[in-house]
C-alpha cells in the first residue's frame, strides 16, 4: 500500500528517506549533545536522522526559501518536533557572533547529478557554466558559515553531485580560503560497512545505484 496514506504516516511515527540520505547525514556520528546548525535544512530529513541516531542533539534549522520552510515546518509539527527555525540566507544569518556550533552541515546548491536515476532530464537542463555558477554558490556558502564554527567542531558539506567542480575542487578552494579547517580522519569515526565509502581525506562518496541517489559529503574539522 501507500505509507503516506496511513494512519502511522499522519501521527508522526516515521520520515521517508532515501538510504544514502540518512548515511550522508549522519557522517560523522553524532555525539551526545551536540549543537548543530542545518543550513539550507528544507526538508528536514538531515536533521531528523540526527535526531534518531542520537536524541540529545540540539538542531537548530534554517533555510532560505520560504516555501520549502512551509514544508519543514509541516514536518515539523507532524513528527512532533519542536525545533527552532529561521526562514533566511544563512549568508546573512540572525546569528551572534559568538553563536557557536559543534556541527554546520550545509547542504550545498548542486546540479543534482547523483540523481539521475529519478531525474534523468537533468542531463539535458545541465550545462557547464551552471555547474560553475552552482560551484561558486556552493564555495561562497562555506565561506559564510564557517564562522559559526566552534573550535573541535566539524563543517559538513553534502552534495547530491559527483561532480568533482561541486566537489573536490570546492573543498579546496575553501581550505586554501581557510586554512585552519583540515579534513577529519573519517576512518576514526566510521565503521563498517559504511567506511567502505571514504575515497580521500575527509571524503565519502556514494556512487548512485538502483536502491538509493549518489552523494558526496566532505567533513572539515576545526581543531581546538
Amino acid at each position: 500500500g501507500n505509507p503516506f496514506a496511513t494512519e502511522a504516516f499522519r501521527r508522526g511515527d516515521f520520515y521517508v528517506q532515501d538510504d544514502a540520505s540518512q548515511v550522508a547525514a549522519l557522517l560523522p556520528p553524532p555525539r551526545a549533545g551536540e549543537r548543530i546548525w542545518d543550513v539550507a535544512a528544507a526538508p528536514g530529513g538531515k536533521s531528523f536522522a540526527l535526531l534518531a541516531w542520537e536524541p540529545t542533539v540540539k538542531p537548530f534549522l534554517s533555510d532560505a526559501s520560504p516555501e520549502r520552510t512551509i514544508r519543514l515546518a509541516s514536518n515539523l509539527r507532524r513528527l512532533g518536533r519542536p525545533l527552532p527555525l529561521f526562514v533566511g540566507d544563512a549568508l546573512r544569518a540572525p546569528l551572534a557572533h559568538s553563536s557557536n556550533f559543534d556541527r554546520v552541515i550545509v547542504d550545498l546548491p548542486c546540479s543534482g547529478t547523483g540523481t539521475l536515476r529519478k531525474h534523468p532530464e537533468i542531463k539535458w537542463r545541465l550545462s557547464p557554466d551552471e555547474v560553475g555558477r552552482l560551484a561558486d554558490r556552493g564555495l561562497e556558502l562555506l565561506l559564510g558559515v564557517a564562522p559559526h564554527v566552534a573550535a573541535g567542531g566539524v563543517l559538513v558539506a553534502i552534495t547530491c553531485s559527483l561532480e568533482a567542480e561541486e566537489n573536490e575542487r570546492t573543498i579546496a578552494r575553501f581550505l586554501s580560503l581557510r586554512s585552519e579547517f583540515a579534513p577529519l580522519d573519517l576512518a576514526t569515526r566510521l565503521a563498517p560497512p559504511i567506511d567502505r565509502g571514504i575515497v580521500g581525506p575527509g571524503f565519502w562518496r556514494v556512487k548512485t545505484a538502483d536502491e538509493h541517489d549518489g552523494f558526496s559529503v566532505h567533513v572539515l574539522e576545526k581543531p581546538r
